[in-house]
């Protein structure tokens, strides 16, 4: 937990690792305090529940980045710099990674998203959280390819999933073709984003949930406004 200064006005917190799941002691987080003292919350995949009710309960904005003990790249550093300091930054993506063409030169929403297994288990979950009319973002491990199927069959059957978009980061799943093909099968009006850089990888571009976002089909370009 770094101190305050002028170059980060906010306490941030900064998970060091995952694994281990956050629904043992979600229940008792106090998230008034989180909103009185407007920490900043900072990793991936296990965190993903923690990160999303954080913003729907008390409109803070969290951090789907880096955690302390992963090494980093520039571009992951530099997208984490400019997250923490509020500064708008982009994503960049090509025409070959879209999937489902749309009309709309320009989607807008605010984005949330993360770990598609933790997405589901939120979901199933007391949270009561609700990813309807958002641009959702989604990242995997160590899935094979039926058990993403299965993962995004549920969310494609979720009353409280209906998403204006789709971006997908790294799922680890190397026959890229099937799992294009399972994205068009199961959300054939959603326009979807394939391959960004976000996710268990390098680089792993920080997403920051609740901010409101623009993809840009004419400019190939995923941007983040604070």
């Amino acid at each position: 937990r770094p101190p305050r200064s002028t170059l980060f006005p906010y306490t941030t917190l900064f998970r060091s690792r995952g694994g281990s799941g956050i629904f043992h002691f979600i229940s008792k987080i106090n998230f008034k305090t989180i909103k009185k003292t407007k920490k900043i919350f900072v990793g991936y995949s296990d965190l993903t529940p923690l990160l999303n009710k954080i913003f729907q309960k008390s409109k803070l904005i969290t951090l789907h980045g880096p955690m302390l003990l992963k090494e980093l790249d520039k571009k992951s550093i530099q997208a984490l710099k400019n997250a923490l300091k509020r500064k708008n930054y982009q994503i960049r993506f090509q025409k070959k990674q879209i999937i489902n063409k749309t009309n709309e030169k320009i989607i807008k929403s605010k984005i949330m998203g993360g770990n598609l297994e933790r997405i589901r288990d939120s979901l199933l979950s007391p949270l009561n959280l609700n990813f309807k009319n958002k641009i959702i973002f989604i990242e995997e491990v160590d899935k094979s390819e039926q058990g993403i199927f299965n993962l995004l069959i549920f969310l494609k059957n979720s009353k409280k999933f209906n998403p204006k978009a789709l971006l997908i980061g790294d799922l680890n799943i190397k026959n890229k073709k099937l799992i294009k093909n399972m994205l068009k099968f199961l959300f054939p009006k959603i326009p979807i984003i394939m391959d960004l850089p976000f996710g268990h990888t390098t680089p792993n571009i920080t997403i920051p949930i609740g901010v409101n976002t623009k993809i840009d089909f004419q400019k190939n370009l995923i941007s983040f406004k604070f």
